[in-house]
């Protein structure tokens, strides 16, 4: 992954970050996205936000995400980064609760939905999950990723033929993804013998 060395000074101090290109986008997008004045503001803490996530500081991106919050709560994108956050640091019934908020923002927003999936399946809710993973697909009919997602939904839902076409047609889209598929397997596997 390509990274750049952004150098930030705050009081008086300077700090050297490194972000990713993603994080840059996120970054100028988010910035050049704000129209108003209060917007601007939230914009800017979304960019600090993004800043703390590429240095994985999750409590300052729930802190610069909260602020963003107060400042639009119309941002679905604050919603989603925070619930990206929480989902990292444990907190599964606030990530989720993130999740709904931003997809109720903003309901074509397949990010929201695949990271709400994941979470659902972290918690157990497979059927929540895969209903997600499906809202998914109809919009992403070609994500691999997804297809691997919802196959790992499916088998821990002890649902093996649809787990297998999903893996199947994950593979298909993107033979790169075999260790995905394998890990899975291979993970399943090892559980079932746990006593």
């Amino acid at each position: 992954m390509l990274r750049i060395n952004l150098r930030i000074c705050s009081a008086g101090i300077a700090r050297y970050v490194f972000l990713s290109l993603p994080a840059i986008a996120l970054l100028v997008t988010s910035v050049s996205a704000a129209g108003t004045q209060k917007s601007d503001s939230a914009a800017a803490y979304i960019a600090i936000a993004t800043i703390k996530y590429e240095n994985r500081d999750l409590d300052g991106v729930v802190a610069n995400l909260d602020a963003a919050i107060a400042r639009d709560p119309g941002s679905a994108q604050a919603y989603r980064l925070r619930g990206k956050a929480r989902y990292e640091k444990g907190e599964l019934d606030a990530a989720i609760a993130d999740y709904d908020r931003a997809i109720a923002l903003n309901p074509r927003s397949a990010d929201a939905y695949s990271d709400r999936a994941l979470a659902r399946v972290t918690k157990g809710d497979l059927d929540g999950a895969i209903a997600d993973f499906d809202r998914v697909l109809s919009g992403r009919p070609e994500s691999a990723v997804t297809y691997a997602s919802r196959g790992l939904a499916r088998l821990l839902q002890g649902n093996k033929i649809q787990a297998q076409k999903d893996f199947e047609r994950c593979l298909m889209l993107d033979p790169s993804l075999r260790p995905l598929v394998d890990e899975f397997l291979k993970r399943l596997e090892q559980q079932r013998f746990v006593v």
